[in-house]
């Protein structure tokens, strides 16, 4: 199921960027895509997508503060962000996309058949539940559509194999092995001994991509492990999107799903730790 006509779209992650045009290429529709001011590394990765050369009827608009949702057909990365709920509360399209921002899409279903509502947690407030119902309201209607990587047990679900981008991504710079950095020590998931010793035991000589809420402190410390500290600004489905034959590990994270996708038939290996969990 895809919706005809023009859309716009509302991001506020990289990932979201990037599904946003991978829908309308999908879809063939134009879409005018409004990124969410002041978000790390958005403007980086909208300026790569516009170099690889967009859908036709694509645009990337200049960032806003304020979400902007179309009457007719809104596409939105994030149904548990507050500031969609609450752009939502005041003006409900006829037509909702809700493309991914890693794994809290697999929370969908379950919010679409009524068994919890859109908050991160189970403690909802008044405006996740007004938006719960909404969005069973479309759903209800057919007028509600999930595009994922992941793959969704839901009849409005159409997988995401990320297409556009394989086919517009030329070779990648990297191959050998690469080691995704991780957020886990910025987020208290992990000290930071116990991370820098999962660093040392990977692959010898292998390219380190960090996380962008790593602390240039603890870039320093993997970089005298061995390790070539390679900052791009970009999302990692990005930087190896046109890999071949890579050896990567990470940490278990939502960017482990898309690359999953992406380097499905790149003959590459990916080599997951799921002792902590963290956000892409």
């Amino acid at each position: 199921m895809t919706f005809s006509g023009s859309a716009s779209a509302w991001v506020e992650s990289p990932l979201q960027l990037l599904c946003a045009v991978e829908y309308a290429a999908h879809a063939g529709i134009p879409l005018r895509v409004v990124p969410r001011a002041g978000a790390a590394q958005l403007a980086t990765t909208a300026e790569h997508l516009r170099g690889l050369g967009l859908p036709a009827g694509v645009q990337i608009e200049a960032p806003r503060a304020v979400p902007a949702i179309s009457p007719a057909h809104a596409v939105i990365g994030d149904a548990f962000s507050g500031r969609v709920q609450s752009a939502m509360a005041i003006r409900m399209p006829q037509r909702l996309t809700i493309v991914d921002d890693g794994s809290m899409s697999l929370r969908l279903p379950a919010v679409l058949g009524g068994t919890r509502e859109p908050s991160r947690d189970r403690a909802a407030s008044t405006l996740a539940r007004l938006a719960g119902s909404r969005l069973r309201t479309l759903s209800a209607a057919g007028a509600l559509e999930l595009f994922s990587y992941y793959p969704l047990a839901h009849p409005a679900a159409t997988r995401n194999r990320f297409e556009w981008l394989s086919a517009h991504s030329g070779p990648s710079a990297f191959t050998g092995a690469v080691i995704l950095g991780s957020a886990a020590v910025a987020d208290g998931l992990l000290g930071e001994e116990a991370y820098l010793g999962w660093v040392a035991r990977q692959t010898p000589g292998a390219y380190y991509l960090p996380h962008r809420r790593e602390q240039p402190r603890l870039l320093g410390r993997v970089a005298t492990l061995g390790f070539e500290v390679v900052e791009t600004g970009l999302p990692v489905e990005l930087v190896l999107a046109g890999a071949r034959s890579l050896t990567i590990s990470s940490l278990a994270s939502s960017a482990v799903d898309t690359l999953r996708v992406l380097l499905a038939d790149s003959g590459s290996r990916l080599l997951v730790d799921d002792r902590v969990a963290v956000a892409a």
